[in-house]
């Protein structure tokens, strides 16, 4: 009577073991996910990183801009955060599922044509929200 208890108890530990397998991997796989690790590269992108694929994206195919004139980065350009522009966080969902690790802000100084038709320089300021692989998405 005794052996057959301790295997039924046996049983009942190595059942409940194999179930914790994949509780245990989803929460590694969130928290991950949490601390920012970019899965297709085994890395976590530094903020300078993050800082130059915004300065590429900001720059590159401005819309209004003067044709020969590009716009150039102001000296202090960009601010790392994770709130957005308009003090929106990032959430705890965004975080752990990879779909928000930081919000950048560049500003930069553009010649654009006014209402006249002539050019001028204006500051403007882009807003980008970040995955933890660098994909980014405009005004969060």
């Amino acid at each position: 009577m005794s052996s057959n208890f301790r295997r039924v108890r046996l049983t009942r530990i190595a059942l409940s073991l194999l179930a914790m397998i994949p509780v245990l991997w989803t929460l590694a796989y969130f928290q991950s996910n949490y601390s920012g690790l970019c899965r297709s590269e085994q890395r976590i992108l530094s903020d300078q990183e993050i800082i130059k694929i915004a300065k590429k994206r900001t720059l590159s195919g401005r819309p209004r801009e003067a044709p020969g004139i590009p716009a150039r980065l102001q000296d202090d350009c960009c601010e790392v955060s994770f709130t957005g522009y308009k003090g929106i966080p990032i959430t705890f969902w965004q975080r752990i599922t990879g779909f928000g690790r930081a919000y950048v802000s560049v500003s930069f100084i553009a010649t654009i044509f006014d209402q006249n038709g002539k050019p001028r320089e204006v500051v403007q300021t882009a807003h980008w929200r970040f995955t933890n692989c660098g994909y980014a998405t405009i005004k969060p």
